[in-house]
């Protein structure tokens, strides 16, 4: 099997480039953008910046933890990324939102930013938007409104 593009020398390599599937062939996640605004809201609201694993109750806790990841690597959370243990995703021990967190966790809230643009596309468009995309035409959005408000456009 070809892993990042080199063949892989055991199984266990193979293994790690493989995408998890429900038993009807479905993946086991796509991206919640509701949940990713939910975990960005709870770590905001945190009220000590001690590395920790962030717990969701209501959430299914492979959801959450695979939604933590992406939201890591994306470098909106800051953090330690550790894999092992009795889960099977890489744990994030989450610390604080990053800069960058901050402003998409803003855009997010704002009411011009996240809720028109899900007001204003279709669930199936907003889900092949990278969080980029997403950020930049959130962002056009406030900033438009807050341009109007101001007078200045």
């Amino acid at each position: 099997m070809v892993v990042n593009g080199q063949i892989a020398e055991s199984p266990e390599a193979a293994a790690a480039a493989m995408v998890a599937l429900y038993p009807e062939g479905k993946a086991a996640m796509k991206r919640d953008m509701d949940l990713i605004r939910e975990i960005l809201e709870a770590v905001e609201a945190r009220t000590d910046r001690d590395a920790k694993p962030l717990a969701m109750p209501d959430r299914d806790e492979l959801i959450v933890g695979q939604h933590l990841h992406l939201l890591y690597h994306a470098g909106f959370l800051d953090g330690t990324a550790f894999a092992g243990g009795s889960k099977p995703y890489t744990q994030i021990l989450v610390q604080d939102l990053t800069m960058d967190g901050h402003d998409f966790l803003a855009v997010l809230k704002n009411d011009h930013g996240w809720p028109k643009l899900k007001a204003m596309l279709p669930p199936q468009d907003l889900a092949r938007m990278s969080m980029k995309v997403i950020l930049d035409l959130g962002t056009a959005s406030v900033t438009h409104w807050a341009k109007q408000k101001l007078g200045l456009s």
